[in-house]
């Protein structure tokens, strides 16, 4: 049986600026199967939050080719409902900490939730 990629990036390259000024991500390849767990390392400005933007679908890339899921990662009606995503910054931290029962109040009130949500 073959493994299921997840997540797929071929020659995947991303420049920012006017004429594609500067190169943050030149040329990735890699291809992320279900239930393998891949990190992302390097130093600042190597290209890793920018790699992880695209493949949540914030981006699109310069050149080559971006799959989630087998489809376009900015398919937001087909790819982004099946998506998870905890942000480095998530704002549950910090000075201003909540409490479990203000978070859940706020989650409550995103729409589209209701108060028999599963907990």
């Amino acid at each position: 049986m073959t493994a299921e990629i997840v997540v797929e990036t071929t020659d995947f390259s991303y420049r920012y600026g006017a004429g594609g000024g500067f190169p943050a991500v030149s040329g990735l390849n890699l291809a992320v199967q279900r239930g393998e767990l891949y990190a992302l390392l390097g130093t600042n400005g190597a290209g890793k939050t920018t790699t992880l933007e695209t493949i949540e679908g914030h981006r699109r890339p310069t050149s080559g080719r971006v799959s989630v899921l087998g489809g376009d990662p900015t398919d937001r009606r087909g790819i982004r409902p099946r998506l998870g995503i905890m942000l480095q910054d998530s704002g549950f931290g910090g000075p201003d900490r909540r409490r479990v029962r203000s978070a859940r109040r706020q989650h409550l009130r995103t729409p589209g939730r209701r108060a028999s949500s599963p907990r």
